[in-house]
């Protein structure tokens, strides 16, 4: 198995089966589904649509956690249930870590919608993960099992464990920045909107860097689903 793809869920049924969908297929992928608790179908539609299935204690961290431990593939990627991966950034991926030069990787972000003020922010965001090496779940973290086993996964705390494995990828070996074949959803910047949510995400970075705990950071980042 050359990749397998872990998903953490938590009342995802509008989204997983669309994504599920997108995957159906891809020779030597498998995909996991690591449910934290859905008070809907998300598993049923899971299990309809392919994916290995799992329950874990709820939180990014443990559940990405507990995929990537009944994992089969040579490289892991971490995926939200919605964003929306094309197969050729599949591809690109298995093509990366093929190639020996790299301990995993992620991709530039890029919104599902247009839109002057979003593109905005996926620039910043680029510039910020190609000279500052800052990057986030939303933009497919991928590793090699191997290094990510070494590195003791994801740190199980409420926010901030993608950041800090990404971190610690950086310092332990070449990553890569892929720069198409996935897409994030922008309903939390919709949602709450885009000066609003860039300003309180730069603010909850920064106070993450003063050594602020993350369960606290967690209260002011609030749950967009």
């Amino acid at each position: 198995m050359d990749l397998t793809i872990v998903i953490p869920t938590l009342n995802e049924s509008k989204n997983i089966p669309s994504l599920l969908a997108s995957l159906s297929g891809i020779p030597k992928v498998e995909v996991i589904v690591c449910d934290g608790g859905s008070m809907d179908n998300t598993l049923e539609l899971a299990k309809k649509g392919g994916a290995g299935t799992t329950v874990a204690r709820q939180g990014r961290g443990v559940q990405l956690n507990e995929g990537a431990r009944l994992a089969g593939g040579k490289t892991l990627l971490f995926l939200h249930a919605d964003s929306r991966i094309a197969r050729e950034g599949v591809s690109r991926v298995i093509e990366a870590m093929e190639t020996k030069e790299y301990i995993g990787g992620a991709f530039y972000l890029e919104m599902d919608r247009a839109g002057a003020g979003l593109k905005f922010i996926a620039g910043v965001a680029n510039l910020r993960a190609r000279f500052f090496n800052i990057v986030y779940g939303d933009q497919g973290i991928f590793v090699d099992k191997k290094y990510f086993q070494e590195l003791n996964g994801f740190k199980e705390m409420p926010l901030m464990e993608d950041y800090d494995l990404f971190r610690r990828m950086k310092a332990r070996g070449q990553t890569v920045l892929i720069e198409k074949g996935l897409s994030t959803s922008s309903r939390r910047w919709e949602k709450e909107g885009i000066i609003f949510t860039t300003l309180r995400n730069w603010f909850l970075f920064t106070l993450y860097q003063l050594r602020v705990q993350p369960f606290v950071l967690k209260k002011w980042y609030g749950d967009i689903r």
